[in-house]
């Protein structure tokens, strides 16, 4: 039986049973034995706001304002630990999901590549750290994926056409980022990562994997809030079959255009469907929810019935005194 259960009537939810957490007891252990239910009733809400918010830096924002000025410290603490579900998360947090993602997929099926972040390095061009992860194909020294990830909204498409006005903002794209990288770490193929949901509209409008043969290069889109890295797996897939290729020609370069295209569009309805799925099982989780409540509520009118039978049972062998008629008016026995 669930611990936790749900009033309707007074719209208050009931707990029962334990929670073994260490952080929740670590939390109560410091507190007063007179603050638990208080505090409990913080904790609560503020976790409610966790999950029904998609920001934490929103969350924060808001419950700070909601519920209490206490909550600052907390948000405080979110800024200086920089967890990894900010927009603005950059460095070491995003080259270790990375690294994770790709190295899993090359255990899975048993490729033997080496994946390394590198991003705290120095790479071939002078004081240069572009270039957060690399890749090593087989083993072998020449066959070599460079990974870069930018999650901050400003990072544009980019076009070798283009006109900028400095290097600069000519860097601060995603082609400018995969030159960049590929010179630096001395990669043959490269591929720029970004947040779909910080995006600029560039990077929206190319979908969530673009393939570009001028300079062997993939610009693609991940949704690190519901861990789906499956664009960034796509593209590595293909960018190891050309590593591997023994030459690489025009024609080449126009089936993996196609190939990528196609991927891109099937990525997009992958995550149309676990959009889908995400909303059914939470209408599915609610409709249980409902039945759970509907049930708990007719086992308590059940047990009224119950106890209105036995004072008529009693008050056919006695009649009932006025005390008892009070107290079977208000339902008390």
């Amino acid at each position: 039986m669930s611990a936790v259960r749900l009033n309707q009537q007074t719209k208050s939810v009931v707990i029962d049973g334990e929670i073994f957490d260490s952080t929740v007891f670590d939390y109560f252990h410091n507190l007063s034995a007179k603050d638990y239910d208080q505090s409990l009733s913080k904790a609560l809400v503020l976790g409610a706001y966790a999950l029904q918010l998609d920001e934490l830096g929103q969350m924060l924002d808001a419950a700070a304002r909601d519920v209490n000025g206490g909550l600052m410290q907390l948000k405080v603490l979110f800024e200086l630990r920089g967890l990894k579900e900010r927009s603005a998360a950059v460095g070491v947090e995003a080259e270790l999901d990375i690294t994770d993602v790709l190295q899993g997929l090359a255990d899975r099926l048993g490729w033997g590549d080496a994946i390394s972040a590198v991003g705290e390095k120095i790479g071939a061009l002078p004081k240069r750290k572009v270039g957060d992860v690399l890749a090593t194909v087989s083993g072998q020294i020449d066959h070599r994926i460079v990974i870069e990830a930018k999650w901050e909204k400003n990072y544009q498409l980019g076009d070798a056409a283009a006109e900028y006005k400095s290097a600069k903002n000519a860097e601060r794209t995603a082609f400018g980022q995969n030159y960049l990288a590929l010179a630096n770490r001395d990669a043959k193929v490269s591929i720029f990562v970004a947040d779909i949901a910080g995006a600029s509209k560039t990077l929206n409008g190319a979908g969530r994997l673009s393939f570009h043969p001028e300079n062997l290069t993939f610009v693609c889109l991940v949704d690190r809030r519901r861990g789906d890295w499956s664009a960034l797996e796509t593209a590595y897939s293909i960018a190891r079959d050309l590593c591997l290729a023994s030459e690489y020609q025009e024609i080449e370069a126009t089936g993996v255009q196609l190939v990528a295209k196609q991927c891109s569009r099937i990525l997009d309805e992958l995550a149309a469907f676990d959009g889908s799925l995400s909303k059914m099982s939470s209408a599915a989780q609610t409709i249980l929810d409902e039945v759970a409540s509907i049930a708990e509520t007719r086992s308590a009118v059940a047990a009224r019935l119950s106890r209105a039978q036995s004072a008529l049972e009693r008050w056919l062998e006695a009649p009932a005194t006025n005390v008892e008629l009070m107290q079977r008016y208000f339902d008390e026995v």
